[in-house]
């Protein structure tokens, strides 16, 4: 039996070899982005934690000067939010 010869695998046009992923560099129709399918899943415990480390750095910046908790707190929350969205 002869061994097929091929010259390159993106010529090849078996379907053995397509349906391998040899050719990678053709054009693929990219799947339409659903509307928060760019945000970062997290589970609740890793949000959370997250939020607290944002909040505790805050708090250090301020000298942990009594009465700013919440306000740290709230902060850090919309920017975990805003960098877990980009």
């Amino acid at each position: 039996m002869k061994a097929r010869r091929e010259t390159s695998p993106k010529k090849s046009t078996s379907r053995k070899s397509a349906n391998r992923g040899a050719d990678r560099t053709s054009a693929r129709p990219v799947p339409a982005a659903e509307p928060d399918s760019s945000r970062v899943k997290v589970d609740a415990a890793t949000r959370y934690n997250l939020i607290a480390r944002a909040a505790y750095l805050r708090a250090e910046q301020r000298g942990f000067a009594p009465g700013g908790e919440t306000q740290d707190w709230l902060e850090a929350e919309a920017e975990i939010e805003r960098l877990l969205k980009s």
